[in-house]
């Protein structure tokens, strides 16, 4: 027999309604140096990282830990591979 989770309201998910993931960065001095050089989303990252800042991925994995999200509803917003 299949344990049930949840609801009507929440389409039997154990979950309602949305959360947003995030990721946000300094706009320090370290940016700022690299943004006259019209640095790729991958150059950005690199220094960003530096920062301590979770980015979406982690922002949405700490979500899933913490069971306010499923593992499925982050990857259907990003990639969790790399």
């Amino acid at each position: 027999m299949a344990v049930i989770h949840g609801c009507e309201a929440c389409n039997f998910t154990g979950y309602k309604g949305r959360i947003g993931i995030f990721e946000a960065i300094y706009n320090d001095e370290s940016i700022q140096k690299i943004i006259p050089n019209n640095p790729s989303e991958h150059e950005i990252e690199l220094v960003a990282d530096k920062q301590g800042i979770l980015n979406m991925k982690e922002d949405g994995i700490v979500k899933v830990i913490k069971k306010v999200t499923t593992l499925d509803e982050v990857k259907s917003v990003v990639s969790l591979s790399d």
